[in-house]
């Protein structure tokens, strides 16, 4: 996780536009959508497939919340799951 946090924050710095920080991982190839009941809050989800023990097929889920105060990202978090099959 710390690598991970580390790439996100040089590659969206605090107080960029929520627009090209969202663009940006949508080129990554994100799908990014509002929160329902917190619209500043912009969630992008990639997902990555990989495989556990050498056999077990499993997918990264990666959840990065863009935190916006008025046009700009003022907070980004990220979240990492293994959805196993």
């Amino acid at each position: 996780m710390p690598a991970a946090q580390a790439a996100v924050a040089a590659a969206l710095p605090i107080g960029m536009p929520l627009p090209d920080a969202q663009a940006i991982l949508v080129r990554a190839g994100a799908r990014c959508q509002p929160q329902r009941r917190n619209p500043e809050v912009i969630e992008c989800v990639y997902s990555q497939r990989t495989t556990i023990d050498d056999y077990y097929a499993a997918d990264i889920v990666w959840t990065t919340a863009l935190h916006g105060e008025g046009a700009r990202v003022a907070q980004i978090s990220i979240r990492r799951e293994l959805d196993k099959h």
